[in-house]
């Protein structure tokens, strides 16, 4: 998520961004049988007329007979076939009408075109878009019901609630959607048939960013999909938004500095370091991404000037990173003095997996929120084997009462697969070493390890893996080994399980 900062600095320079949380457009897979002419040199309207003029039908009212429309139907063909010299017209006869004739440019383009087209029927594949409501070209990778709910992502909301008939589309809106397939390249669609099927599928990931106005704090959301903002849908989500008809969900990624949950016994300059350290992690990002962000407007000026003054504005940008990472490093040794460690994102996963193999009595693991992205088939396992062992494991999630009834029933959701997964790994004798609490509500994330250890901070456990991909974001936690600190931190998280 963080590599989009650069981006919304650009194209948002009045806005901070707040929070970030992947999701997933619902779109429909649409098989929809229409009638389709193959496309002519001639329109179909003009290839009859010339048609009927060949078999000697050769004035206006006589046509217009012929095909079954008003005189005044044959203006704008007419009209046109005079201009390109395909028709000539008589003097007038008795009756006062003016004979029409092929001329030999005429008479050629009907001999190529051949006889008037038949409508054939097809198949035509493509996406209804349900947030815009926007029929549009198939998508190549979708992800079904399944593997949303397996990775636990926000599902937008759609724009209608019923799902798409045949009324819905329009031949112009399924001849755009049906444009780059290549059975309907020479075709022009003049019928809609039948909806064969309207299949819920989705565009996944996305990355929905919450953005805030620094005078006005208007608030805006912004939907990327890679570094690529899609505009029809931000417009579709803000305007939902602002009609409260879609609310940001609780477990959305933090992109400002948060505050760390520091024990009280911690000396007053251990918990300021601690403090002061978490914050410098948030301006290291900021000065990384202004570097990135400054970098590649270098790379695109062609103005020497411009670049020099880039150059120089890089160079500091680098030289402030600098300072302020030995800064961070004189932080760091200080509180490993007193047994505590600042824990960058990344660290985080490989020191839960370290527990789970490591403990020998207890576990205690506080998330508000979990899902099978991050409770995979690997920590799972490790979570059985431990259990195996004898190693009580205990998870306090949980975030109360949810916002809207959508962003409950993923949690209920992510809940239940979490715990059908574990349940493949855990004997039945030993389940009752396991013990998963809904809490009454909590916003602490904590990992206790027997008492070796104890981390706390903003890292959600059991919701993200903390991997260096595209959903990366800043999250720092206190890792503590004092004894006495990592009771205390027990202590938290008894009574969060006890609530």
């Amino acid at each position: 998520m963080y590599k989009l900062l650069p981006v919304l600095r650009r194209e948002f320079p009045d806005f901070e961004a707040l929070k970030a949380f992947e999701a997933g457009i619902p779109v429909y897979f649409i098989r929809l049988v229409v009638e389709a002419l193959e496309k002519q040199k001639l329109t179909t309207f003009q290839s009859y007329f010339l048609h009927a003029v060949a078999l000697g039908v050769n004035t206006q009212e006589k046509i217009a007979y012929l095909l079954g429309v008003d005189d005044r139907d044959l203006i704008s063909p007419g009209a046109t076939l005079l201009k390109l010299g395909y028709i000539q017209q008589g003097l007038p006869n008795r009756e006062r009408q003016r004979p029409i004739q092929l001329t030999p440019i005429g008479q050629q383009a009907l001999t190529e075109s051949g006889p008037p087209p038949v409508p054939r029927r097809k198949i035509g594949q493509f996406h209804l878009n349900a947030l815009t409501w926007t029929a549009m070209p198939l998508e190549e990778t979708t992800w079904p019901v399944e593997r949303m709910s397996k990775e636990g992502l926000v599902i937008l909301p759609k724009k209608e609630n019923e799902r798409p008939t045949l009324g819905v589309f329009t031949e112009k809106d399924v001849a755009y959607a049906l444009s780059e397939a290549a059975a309907f390249q020479d075709t022009d669609i003049i019928a809609l048939l039948e909806l064969k099927k309207a299949e819920l599928e989705y565009i996944a990931p996305v990355t929905v960013v919450l953005l805030r106005h620094r005078k006005t704090n208007e608030q805006r959301l912004v939907i990327y999909r890679n570094g690529m903002q899609l505009r029809p849908e931000t417009i579709a989500l803000q305007r939902l938004f602002e009609n409260q008809q879609f609310k940001v969900p609780e477990d959305a990624a933090l992109l400002q500095a948060s505050g760390l949950d520091i024990p009280v016994t911690l000396p007053a300059e251990v918990s300021q370091a601690a403090l002061e350290l978490a914050q410098r992690e948030y301006v290291l990002a900021d000065l990384e991404t202004q570097i990135t962000e400054q970098e590649e407007i270098r790379t695109e000026t062609h103005e020497d000037l411009e670049k020099q003054a880039l150059e120089e504005k890089i160079k500091n940008l680098k030289e402030e990173l600098r300072v302020k990472r030995e800064e961070s490093a004189e932080l760091r040794q200080q509180l490993q003095q007193h047994q505590v460690e600042l824990l960058r994102t990344e660290q985080h996963r490989p020191l839960l997996l370290r527990a789970l193999r490591e403990a020998r009595e207890e576990i205690i693991i506080i998330s508000p929120w979990m899902n099978r992205k991050a409770c995979n088939d690997e920590l799972c396992r490790l979570m059985g084997d431990a259990i195996k062992r004898g190693v009580r494991i205990r998870i306090g999630y949980g975030m109360g009462k949810e916002r809207t009834p959508e962003e409950a029933g993923r949690n209920r959701n992510n809940v239940q697969l979490v715990k059908a997964a574990l349940n493949r790994y855990i004997p039945r004798a030993s389940a009752s070493l396991l013990e998963m609490k809904e809490t009454s509500g909590t916003h602490r994330k904590i990992l206790v390890c027997d008492r070796k250890f104890a981390v706390t901070g903003s890292f959600n456990w059991l919701s993200y893996a903390g991997a260096q991909d595209e959903g990366y974001r800043n999250e720092t936690g206190t890792l503590f080994r004092h004894p006495a600190k990592v009771l205390e931190i027990v202590q938290i998280a008894q009574q969060e399980l006890s609530s």
